[in-house]
């Protein structure tokens, strides 16, 4: 079975072409309530943002914190949130080069899933494992 993060609230942050959804994660500080993957420690409390695009700067900076930096594989997938929406990213598996899988849970009880794509290669993929670089540099 999939890791995933389960039904994070999704908040719209809407007003400019460049508008994005960020992904809370459910995890705490307290280690019982962490994913195993995901230490408690220096883990930023986003675990993903799914946007139609981001600058160069601030997907280098995301993926630097441990974020997932996800964009819509396919744009239509933009008008399927909703503002109440709460999302699973299926994202155990994500390696180079695949798509992640996002579920959409509508307020009226009504899924969706959607395709995401990211750019990271292996070393930024163990920092996103490891909850952000630093904690991936203070493990070596």
């Amino acid at each position: 079975m999939p890791q995933r993060f389960s039904r994070s609230s999704l908040r719209g942050i809407y007003g400019s072409s460049s508008s994005y959804f960020t992904v809370n994660s459910t995890c705490s500080s307290s280690p019982s309530e962490c994913p195993p993957d995901r230490p408690p420690v220096l883990t930023p409390q986003r675990c993903g943002s799914i946007a139609r695009s981001f600058a160069r700067i601030h997907e280098t900076n995301l993926k630097k914190q441990g974020v997932l930096a996800l964009t819509f594989a396919e744009p239509l997938d933009y008008a399927k949130v909703q503002q109440d929406d709460t999302i699973d990213v299926l994202c155990a598996n994500v390696a180079p080069g695949v798509p992640v899988d996002v579920v959409l849970h509508h307020t009226d009880g009504t899924t969706d899933t959607i395709s995401a794509v990211h750019t990271y290669n292996e070393q930024q993929l163990a920092w996103f494992r490891a909850g952000s670089a630093l904690n991936y540099l203070c493990r070596k």
